[in-house]
């Protein structure tokens, strides 16, 4: 099965980097809407003065937006496993043109080779364009619209929990708890003929 997954907020912590970006360069409060986490796809826009909004997505992406952020906890060995296991595996994701090289570097160091991780593919989508275009059976995603999306084209969807997309639904997703629960609905899938 080709599995396709989604970067921010499923392999990379960008909440977090975004909110400590802000805190460092900006000084915004670390016990305020920057010291937790995003309850909202607006949040932290709504939160922070719109020139600090728009320097995030220029200054703050030269200066690693997308470069230095964490990996969020189980994806390593999560998708180590579903190749192991004879899936291929390849990372989606929507980002700004400017964020390319930085993406690149940042998936160099997620899938050290010493590590057994290895993506199969990296699409990059740089000018809006949509997820499902992306040819793979399965989309695992935080993002319910994206998810919607690929299920009217007929594949399956795997919703990411996070703060972000609770009370989310999307018809024919399940909704995964981790990356252990994430593993373990792919494996689900490939028993079923379909």
């Amino acid at each position: 099965m080709r599995i396709a997954v989604d970067l921010d907020g499923v392999l990379y912590e960008w909440d977090k980097t975004a909110r400590f970006m802000l805190r460092h360069y900006k000084n915004y409060a670390s016990s305020g809407p920057m010291g937790q986490a995003a309850t909202s796809w607006n949040y932290i826009e709504e939160h922070v003065a719109p020139a600090d909004w728009k320097w995030l997505w220029t200054e703050g992406v030269d200066l690693g937006l997308f470069r230095y952020g964490h990996v969020v906890t189980g994806a390593q060995s999560a998708i180590r496993d579903m190749r192991t296991a004879g899936n291929t595996v390849v990372v989606v994701t929507q980002r700004p043109s400017a964020a390319v090289p930085d993406t690149i570097a940042w998936l160099d160091l997620f899938q050290k080779k010493e590590a057994g991780v290895l993506f199969d593919g990296i699409h990059i989508l740089t000018n809006g364009e949509p997820k499902h275009t992306v040819q793979a059976d399965v989309l695992i995603d935080d993002k319910a619209s994206n998810l919607e999306a690929w299920v009217g084209h007929g594949r399956k969807g795997i919703l990411f929990d996070s703060p972000l997309n609770q009370g989310a639904k999307p018809a024919g997703t399940e909704r995964a708890y981790g990356w252990h629960d994430a593993t373990r609905i792919v494996r689900e899938m490939t028993w079923v003929k379909v």
